[in-house]
């Protein structure tokens, strides 16, 4: 879980979501995930590893049935009103 921590959280730096303050904290939840991963061993890695493998069929069939939308501009415009 750490590493999808640290993605997450170098994401949000990556697309400055949230303003300043918000840039600080994310960055902070990333160097603390990757300070913590240093302290995993490889059981919790192989796990994280193997779950992540698990989910992938689930995102391929979402994607594939067109019910994960790929940003969140698209979700707002699939959920605007039309007419």
């Amino acid at each position: 879980m750490l590493v999808a921590y640290a993605a997450c959280a170098l994401a949000a730096v990556r697309l400055r979501a949230g303003g300043p303050g918000f840039v600080g904290v994310a960055l902070f939840a990333a160097a603390y995930a990757l300070w913590a991963l240093t302290g995993a061993d490889a059981k919790s890695l192989e796990w994280f590893g193997g779950l992540m493998a698990a989910g992938l069929p689930v995102y391929a069939f979402m994607r594939w049935r067109g019910g994960a939308a790929t940003s969140p501009a698209r979700a707002a415009a699939a959920a605007a009103p039309r007419g």
